[in-house]
């Protein structure tokens, strides 16, 4: 598998663990946080891959249409959409400004095999102008034609022959834009119908105790992030998809996004019992992550584990695998209790620069280091200040799983006193 492969699934599993980094799962925040404008759900099909909200349409189109940016990278809009794109931005921009305030969303959904295609969403509730959406189109320099689907009518933006034709439709004061007719059909079929993703009970609940202080706002269906990787890194790329698939329902990430920087806080909502990997930190507090205190300042990739009451930990984990019928590689109890003596509060998996190369490091943050270093000597020989051979050196992926194979453990050392 190629490095940056692996990072690519290393961060989007770090992104999809939420709270999890902290150790510790908040299910939903407190029902006090006012509450953003959700209207453009309503026009989201439920079978959406993603779902990206955006406090306002100008923060969308700024990240959307700037080349290379991590929006661009992930939605990235056909020439026919960024057309369609830059000329609605430019419109709004000189003939109805209030628009660029207007929630925005964008969505990801299957289209060919293999394949997701982008819905754009613009909310025209602030517009002034009753009839701005006609007159956008009568001054629009792109070729257009009209189209009627149940009921209504749905302009294709650009010629079909040339493949940078864009399918658009105003209904409900909500904008919707796909350059895949089948996407923006649907789109409409469930906004008509009251059978969008903003129907369902659990998303509903999900998004209403989302605070409206960040500007964008990401949903995650655990059950559908396996189409994420067949259409971005290829089918073979799916069986790696496994454990993201069950650790949760919905993780909602909500934060700041531009350019190539991303910085985010993660919610994950899931059902009680032992069915999602999630479940297994439920009654772990919050620790101080110190593995961040340690690692080097170009650390590219990694995810840390806060741990109260490991043995608790390690008995819902085996919970887990056993729900998912998951054969577990488990190490002797006798080897388990002495990792249990070590008083770990913290693991933590990193992948760091070294020469030419990337390394996959572990580091486990004891309680009482004194202990920790008694522990190991009784395996084998000390030698203060050195770096020395691993007597267990596959002990970490048979109690935490296989992620950890990443690192080889060949050698450690201790850091503080």
């Amino acid at each position: 598998m190629r490095k940056r492969t692996i990072i690519f699934l290393v961060l989007l599993t770090l992104l999809l663990a939420g709270a999890a980094v902290y150790g510790y799962l908040v299910l939903f925040r407190n029902a006090g946080h006012p509450v953003s404008s959700n209207n453009t759900y309503k026009a989201v099909p439920v079978d959406a891959v993603l779902v990206q909200h955006f406090s306002q349409l100008s923060t969308l189109t700024g990240e959307v249409l700037s080349p290379g940016s991590y929006m661009e990278r992930l939605f990235h809009p056909v020439a026919g959409t960024q057309a369609l794109l830059e000329e609605l931005n430019s419109y709004i921009t000189l003939h109805n400004p209030a628009l660029l305030k207007a929630e925005a969303l964008c969505s990801l959904h299957p289209s060919a095999k293999n394949s997701l295609a982008t819905l754009f969403c613009v909310s025209g509730s602030l517009s002034q102008d009753t009839q701005w959406w006609e007159n956008f189109f009568a001054g629009l320099s792109i070729p257009y034609i009209k189209l009627s689907y149940d009921g209504q009518t749905m302009y294709q933006v650009g010629g079909e022959g040339t493949g940078n034709a864009v399918y658009a439709s105003y209904v409900q004061d909500l904008l919707m834009i796909s350059s895949s007719r089948v996407v923006l059909e649907s789109s409409l079929r469930h906004l008509a119908r009251g059978t969008s993703l903003a129907d369902d009970p659990g998303f509903a609940r999900i998004v209403e105790q989302t605070q409206v202080s960040k500007p964008t706002r990401l949903f995650i269906p655990h059950q559908r992030v396996p189409a994420l990787f067949a259409a971005y890194l290829g089918v073979p790329m799916q069986k790696y998809a496994a454990f993201v698939r069950t650790s949760a329902q919905w993780t909602v990430l909500d934060g700041f996004i531009g350019g190539h920087e991303v910085r985010v806080d993660g919610y994950s909502v899931f059902p009680s019992g032992a069915e999602h990997y999630f479940s297994t930190l439920l009654g772990q507090e919050p620790q101080k992550l110190m593995a961040p205190q340690i690692l080097p300042a170009a650390t590219v990739a990694g995810f840390s584990l806060g741990l109260s009451d490991p043995a608790s930990f390690l008995d819902a984990y085996g919970r887990y695998l056993e729900w998912h019928k998951i054969k577990r590689n488990e190490p002797e109890k006798e080897r388990i209790e002495w990792f249990n003596l070590l008083y770990p509060t913290e693991v933590s998996l990193s992948c760091v620069p070294y020469g030419s190369e990337l390394h996959w490091i572990t580091v486990i943050h004891s309680r009482y280091i004194h202990q920790a270093r008694i522990q190991f000597a009784l395996l084998n020989k000390q030698e203060e200040g050195k770096v020395m051979k691993n007597p267990l050196p596959g002990l970490m992926p048979g109690i935490f799983g296989p992620i950890f194979n990443l690192c080889q453990a060949g050698y450690y050392c201790f850091i503080g006193s």
